[in-house]
């Protein structure tokens, strides 16, 4: 007998739909899913009953909540939650610390500093981290409390705790990671090795440095920071502290412009351990979302910028789906047969991928730059020129470029001025990157959802931390439209809404466009709002839009707010809206222009923002120029006082820094009234406009409301021509929601439909995650030749002059045997062996420093005995040493120059055919991954391929650097020194000096001893006979003389100056030098 399901209960009566919106639809059984369990009917006859849509109201969420606890909260109950795992398991490290606190609290600052001290000394001696965690993270505590009032919470030692673990903290937004960064920091830097605390822009690294950074100066550790428009020398000295705050971006880049440094003094890394412990903020950002991303240091190709424009003109003719197909979720474009043919017609060609001259992938980046990369979007266009915008920050990025002529495509298509093509000199991925570090770690707010690919690619384990205040936000079910237009009424309404009721709201967008779009709107509806994306106009006033963001009234329009490393704080950030006044007050007394007037800022008291003008005045008149542009920063912290010698502007300094205190507790009150009120309503209301290709973003945008225990609500608000329905999501939504019917502004709020949300953003993480996994295994195979090549590189640029001659000298005994297997046969009789063509090979490759014939080789080669294989050796042993006398001659030809010319001439010669052919090399396996996937199609491996090719190829490269690097030595003709001025030299380049202005050889200390000086020179006042140009000496040798006698750097510049003597250069060898014949023999001070 079939089964009947029983009659239900009657449903419990719903109230009406919520006015504002009109009515809600509901798909599923929602409300009357407790009813239906209680009519006893089997689960398995209702869950494929056809069941009715029915209304709800917006407390459905709720009640959908309560009734889900209901049912599984006996299950969820048996579970452990991982942060409280995580708390039960590091709770007896916790208590240790805890100990630790009153017995530091009862210590002076100096004694604080000592105990630091010995924790140094401790570590160094040997004894573990581990070991000296609890006393380390208690002082971290101790200090943080005596410099930034900020006591670290229990929750935050266990997050520094995971960190120096190299485990990646999840830890919710608003919990202070910036703060926690800096217990493992300071722990992992008493070794004296280094720790990188990573990024995401250079403002939250100089922010860092400068505020948390006190902290570690305080305790004795020395804090760096790393910007963009650095020197080489500014970065090399940041590395070297103790804790360096940089950006992901800068990290990679200069570990590459490291291994393109002709001379050591261009290095920016530690030449030491530069790779030993990094601490990496959105981490999820960084290594998982940027982790396909290639960093590429590139220099310009020679491509007619005809070709890119007559392309344009090409792709403007051919029309979608008839002669190309758009591949969104590839984001590229491919041809069809009829779109070949028109474009063959077009151009007169016959083949597009002819490979003398090709012009299919000019079309395509064409078509590309048509259909995928819209302005706004993608990028903008500023100052005459395409800035690419980062789809995760939605910051514009100067610098980046999209590479295979994409960039060209675009600036062709925008009309702007085309930049030549890059040819790439040396590239590696975040993924190669940081996995260098012996220790990695990372911290961010939503991490769970990628734990696998963190395992898998990094090893690292994620760990949720427990949140210091349980969350309160309310997190309300999506409301989706069947249209654009609808959807962005329905925003429009929620933040009219919220702007009635004085509640701050933050509305997330994923463009500029539709930033914009939303922000005409609400011009339309009369509601003030503050407008936060890429556009420089707007991106000028980050600070001041979120340090306002959270008052009562605000609407902030942001693009990408997730990765922005800024907290929305309710009522207002008092303390940043100080330190604006601070800079506003500074630039006026600098007088320098500010961009614009704080507008959204609460005033200052008139007296308090007079005392403010007052001491920034007074601080303007006695400040060193050197240091206005950190004045700001110096103003908050401690960082300049040491480097500043000024009583008055060091008294200046401190009424400044008083008056900014009192400015910081006036406005920091006043938004904590503020934020009562704010909370009053609600908390932030956080509205998302379209979900990420990732939910962890989307979570990362509600995290903004309901920090550290503060009420907040988010919902997002979508349509079905969203770009997660429209690429990944397919035709499923579509056939989902086709019969829901109604109007264009009536909400679909349905379990189904949310869960085709949840499952189209879960393929597109597939998605990208099989990229970053395929990018991965092609480019591990690449890190393994890079780690090697480099390597070598390293070795040749720091290597003494005598290792490097060693070195060279076996690439030539190498070559001989090598040209000797391969030109003779052993097995065949020596009048069968080409020795006429080795005798040219031979003069060819040794010109003007030795020459041979077919007759000397023979007779060499008889010498050597009676059979084939005693006569190669014979032969290969005197060409060895023929060919080392060589090497010794040209020395001597290249020193007729200068002395020991020729030792930095080898090292240059051996750097550029290393360059020179890794160059080649990165070119031909970017080719070899693109086609050894066709592979496939024979049942082969891509993969095993690929690797296969790649270890042939890179055989080879080394080989061909071994002999070219001899071949070009022995080909090299010097040139004849160029005088140049002084200040041109690289060994004599000025720099800031702590002691006042002038130039300096770096390095050099201040004192003044000058008799051992005199005493060098008037040792090297003696006649040279083999020197053509005048007698010279290494500039080199003169400043490393300065440094071990004492004398300042600054004192033999002008005594060089006044004495008259020439400087001398040869650029390709990178060496400077001194004439002699002009000195008169007096020294410095004399």
């Amino acid at each position: 007998m079939a089964l009947q399901p029983q009659a239900p209960q009657a449903l419990p009566k719903l109230p009406p739909p919520s006015s504002g919106h009109g009515p809600t639809v509901l798909c599923s059984v929602r409300g009357g899913a407790t009813a239906l369990l209680r009519s006893g009917a089997p689960l398995r006859c209702w869950t494929s009953a056809s069941l009715c849509l029915l209304a709800a109201s917006p407390r459905t969420a709720r009640r959908r909540g309560r009734t889900a606890r209901r049912l599984f909260g006996w299950a969820s109950s048996l579970v452990e939650a991982p942060a409280e795992k995580l708390r039960r398991e590091l709770d007896a490290e916790l208590q240790e610390v805890n100990a630790w606190e009153p017995r530091l609290a009862s210590l002076t600052d100096h004694e604080l500093l000592a105990q630091a001290g010995a924790l140094r000394a401790r570590a160094r001696a040997g004894e573990t981290l581990e070991e000296l965690l609890p006393e380390a993270f208690a002082l971290v505590r101790e200090g943080s409390k005596r410099t930034l009032q900020l006591r670290h919470f229990d929750v935050q030692i266990l997050g520094g705790i995971t960190l120096h673990r190299g485990q990646v903290a999840e830890m919710a937004t608003g919990e202070g990671k910036t703060l926690v960064a800096i217990l493992p920091a300071f722990l992992n830097a008493l070794t004296g090795h280094g720790v990188h605390v990573v990024t995401t822009n250079d403002y939250l690294a100089r922010r860092d440095a400068a505020w948390v950074g006190q902290v570690l100066r305080f305790l004795g550790l020395t804090v760096g920071v790393i910007q963009a428009d650095m020197s080489s020398a500014q970065k090399r000295e940041a590395y070297r502290c103790d804790v360096t705050y940089v950006t992901n971006q800068q990290l990679g880049f200069d570990y590459l412009r490291d291994q393109l440094a002709c001379v050591p003094e261009e290095l920016r890394h530690r030449q030491e351990n530069p790779f030993n412990c990094a601490i990496v903020d959105e981490a999820d950002s960084v290594l998982i979302d940027e982790g396909r991303t290639p960093l590429v240091v590139s220099a310009q190709a020679e491509i007619p910028s005809e070709k890119y424009s007559t392309a344009l003109e090409v792709a403007s003719s051919l029309e979608k789906d008839i002669h190309y197909t758009v591949l969104e979720k590839e984001k590229t474009c491919m041809l069809t047969e009829q779109g070949e043919e028109l474009a063959s017609r077009a151009l007169e060609r016959e083949d597009l991928f002819d490979p003398q001259d090709p012009w299919a992938p000019f079309i395509v980046n064409a078509l590309t730059a048509k259909e995928l990369y819209q302005r706004d979007q993608q990028y903008i266009v500023r100052e005459n020129a395409v800035v690419v915008v980062d789809e995760y920050t939605g910051r514009p990025v100067d610098g980046r470029s999209w590479s295979d002529g994409l960039q060209q495509a675009i600036e062709a298509k925008e009309k702007v001025e085309i930049q030549k093509e890059a040819i790439v000199l040396a590239s590696i991925s975040y993924q190669c990157l940081f996995r260098m570090y012996q220790k990695l770690a990372g911290m961010t707010g939503t991490a769970s959802a990628e734990a696998e690919e963190f395992q898998s690619i990094y090893g690292l384990e994620v760990r949720p931390v427990p949140c210091n205040k349980p969350c309160q936000r309310m997190d309300e079910e999506d409301e989706i439209y069947t249209s654009e237009a609808g959807k962005w009424r329905a925003v429009t309404e929620a933040v009219c809404e919220a702007y009635e009721l004085k509640r701050p709201v933050l509305v997330g967008t994923t463009s500029i466009e539709s930033s914009e779009l939303l922000a005409e709107r609400l011009r339309g509806a009369s509601v003030p709002f503050y407008l936060l994306n890429a556009k420089p106009e707007n991106a000028a006033r980050e600070a001041e839009v979120i340090a306002a963001g959270g008052r009562l009234g605000a609407v902030t329009i942001a693009t990408n707010m997730a990765g922005r490393g800024t907290d929305i704080i309710l009522g207002g950030d008092g303390k940043a809206m100080a330190k604006l006044h601070l800079e506003a007050a500074l630039c006026k007394a600098f007088g320098e222009e500010q961009e614009r007037p704080l507008e959204l800022c609460l005033p200052l008291p008139h007296a308090l923002a007079q005392e403010m003008a007052d001491a920034a005045a007074m601080l303007a008149a006695n400040a060193p120029e050197d240091y206005r542009w950190s004045l700001a920063e110096a103003a908050i912290c401690d960082g300049i006082q040491d480097e500043v010698s000024s009583k008055a502007f060091q008294a200046s300094l401190n009424s400044l820094k008083e008056v900014y205190q009192r400015a910081c507790e006036d406005l920091s009150l006043r938004c904590s009234a503020e934020g009562e009120t704010a909370k009053a309503l609600g908390g932030l209301r956080v509205l998302g406009t379209e979900r990420q290709h990732a939910q962890r973003i989307d979570q990362q945008l509600r995290g903004r409301a309901g920090r550290q225990g503060d009420p907040g609500s988010s919902r997002f608000y979508l349509s079905l021509t969203d770009k997660v329905f429209r690429v990944f999501g397919g035709d499923s939504i579509r056939l989902l929601t086709a019969d829901m019917g109604g109007a264009d502004d009536v909400p679909i709020v349905s379990p189904l439909v949310s869960g085709a949300v949840n499952e189209a953003q879960a393929q597109v993480q597939s998605f990208f995650f099989g990229i970053r996994k395929d990018v991965f295994k092609y480019d591990e195979v690449l890190d393994q030749q890079r780690r090697v090549i480099y390597s070598v590189r390293r070795k040749a640029l720091l290597d003494s002059d005598e290792e490097v001659l060693g070195s060279l000298k076996s690439f030539c005994e190498e070559t001989m045997v090598e040209l000797v297997d391969q030109m003779v046969n052993v097995d065949e009789p020596l009048d069968a062996w080409p020795l006429e063509r080795l005798a040219f090979k031979l003069s060819a490759v040794f010109v003007n420093s030795w020459a041979t014939t077919a007759a000397e080789l023979r007779a060499v080669a008889e010498g050597g005995g009676t059979t084939g294989a005693a006569r190669a050796k014979q032969l290969g042993e005197w060409m060895q040493q023929k060919a080392l006398e060589a090497m010794e001659q040209k020395a001597e030809l290249i020193d007729e120059d200068a002395p020991e010319l020729s030792k930095a001439v080898y090292r240059q010669v051996f750097l550029m055919q290393i360059d020179n052919y890794w160059r080649k090399h990165l070119k031909y396996m970017n080719f070899l991954r693109t086609y050894s996937k066709f592979r496939s199609y024979g049942q082969k491996d891509p993969l095993v391929e690929y690797k296969l090719e790649a270890y042939k190829a890179f055989q080879v490269m080394m080989g061909k650097i071994r002999r070219d690097t001899m071949y070009y030595l022995f080909t090299f003709m010097p040139r004849p020194l160029h005088r140049v001025q002084l200040e041109a030299t690289e060994a004599t380049k000025a720099t800031e000096h702590p002691d006042g202005p002038g130039p300096v050889v770096p390095g050099a200390p201040a004192a003044a001893e000058a008799e051992q000086l005199r005493a060098f020179l008037e040792g090297l006042d003696r006649p040279v006979a083999s020197l053509r140009s005048p007698r010279l000496q290494r500039l080199e040798c003169l400043a490393c003389l300065v440094h071990d006698s004492g004398s300042s750097g600054a004192e033999l510049v002008r005594w060089l100056r006044g004495e008259g003597f020439e400087v001398w250069e040869d650029a390709f060898a990178k060496a400077s030098y001194v004439s002699l014949d002009t000195w008169n023999g007096r020294s410095p001070k004399s």
